[in-house]
């Protein structure tokens, strides 16, 4: 008895795929991806992209894709996605695919898909890589201006620098005009602490003593 069964798997029917660009969603330099997801799915023997041929890329110049031009002018923009969607149901109700592969990151397709879904068609979105957003270069550090030494700084400067002293060591060594009317602040502590910039302070309470750390 001869074996049926090779002939009987030659003849068995392919899955028909039709792949479906959206040319103004979708780039060429992507057509290898998009082609490798349809192939999985079937034999594909429709090919075709919709939108206007100024501002599709490749996808005019290309063999295998049959263009559909949609003029993206005034008024017009989604021309592209309507002429799409016309062609995917005018295939479905001719019974020309099995499977619709529907390329575009636009996501008014929706309404197709749960349509063809409905229909017992199967249906693959393909959505094109994300591309990484450019690094942004980090704000330039601008240097904090120095602010101009007063009088009071000066001399203050010239007391610490040979060496520190203590917060009764420079009371004592700037008396004269109350502590108000040099500062302006209520203590040295406090103006020495406002102005950290310049001086530090290490130590606590009466051991405190005070360090010229500016320029």
């Amino acid at each position: 008895m001869t074996d049926l069964l090779p002939l009987a798997r030659s003849l068995a029917i392919k899955t028909r795929v039709a792949v479906l660009v959206d040319g103004d969603n979708f780039p060429y330099s992507e057509v290898n991806r998009l082609e490798t997801s349809a192939a999985a799915l079937g034999e594909l023997v429709i090919r075709r992209v919709f939108g206007d041929v100024k501002k599709v890329g490749g996808w005019p110049e290309s063999a295998s894709y049959q263009m559909l031009h949609c003029s993206a002018g005034f008024g017009k923009k989604n021309l592209a996605d309507m002429h799409l969607t016309v062609a995917a149901m005018d295939m479905a109700q001719r019974g020309m695919a099995h499977c619709f592969v529907i390329a575009s990151d636009d996501r008014d397709f929706e309404p197709l898909v749960q349509f063809l879904l409905g229909g017992g068609f199967a249906v693959l979105r393909v959505r094109k890589t994300a591309e990484p957003a450019p690094a942004e270069a980090p704000p330039p550090v601008r240097p904090t201006p120095a602010k101009a030494l007063s009088a009071l700084d000066r001399r203050l400067r010239k007391m610490l620098k040979p060496a520190k002293l203590s917060m009764v060591q420079l009371g004592n060594a700037m008396k004269g005009a109350t502590v108000a009317q040099q500062t302006g602040k209520a203590t040295w502590r406090s103006y020495l602490q406002s102005r950290q910039d310049l001086y530090r302070l290490e130590g606590a309470k009466a051991a405190t003593v005070v360090l010229w750390v500016g320029p």
